[in-house]
Order: structure tokens, then C-alpha cells, then sequence
């Protein structure tokens, strides 16, 4: 990510060598406008307390996994919007 732009960076939350929390706390520091959605799965319990951390850590959008297509472009879409 330090040699290349990208458009939207989609991060799982749960990974194996790096967690999504860290990764979305590296990109904020490295570069703060780097549009971020975070994403996770498992126990709604547990879960959402790590996307709910997520979104007050920096990340545009957040969603539950099984991801639904629709809502992932509803959440896409004016976070890839040029004019905004």
C-alpha cells in the first residue's frame, strides 16, 4: 500500500497475520483519505463490536458478513465517487 494508490481498500477483520483493526489503524496513519470498508463475520455478539470499533477507528463503512451484493455496492458507490 506505501507504493501503490488504490481506490477503496476492503479489509476483513479477522486475518491471519494481521488483523483488520491494525490494518485499518496502519492505512489511517499512512494515509488518512485511503477510502476503507471493513468486513467480518461469526457471532453477531462478538462481531459487531469489532466493526463498531472499526468505524470509530477510521473506516468508511462497515458490513456483516454473508455480505449481500447490494448493500456492499449501495456502500461502494459514493465511496468510489470522483465528484465528492
Amino acid at each position: 500500500m506505501r507504493s501503490q494508490e488504490f481506490d477503496l481498500v476492503i479489509t476483513d477483520i479477522m486475518m491471519p497475520h494481521k488483523d483488520g483493526i491494525e490494518t485499518i489503524l496502519d492505512i489511517r496513519r499512512d494515509n488518512p483519505a485511503q477510502k476503507i470498508i471493513a468486513i467480518s463475520g461469526g457471532s453477531l455478539e462478538v462481531e459487531l463490536d469489532y466493526l463498531e470499533f472499526a468505524e470509530k477507528l477510521g473506516a468508511d463503512g462497515v458490513l456483516q458478513k454473508p455480505i449481500n451484493r447490494e448493500r456492499l455496492l449501495t456502500m461502494v458507490e459514493p465511496l468510489l465517487d470522483r465528484s465528492t
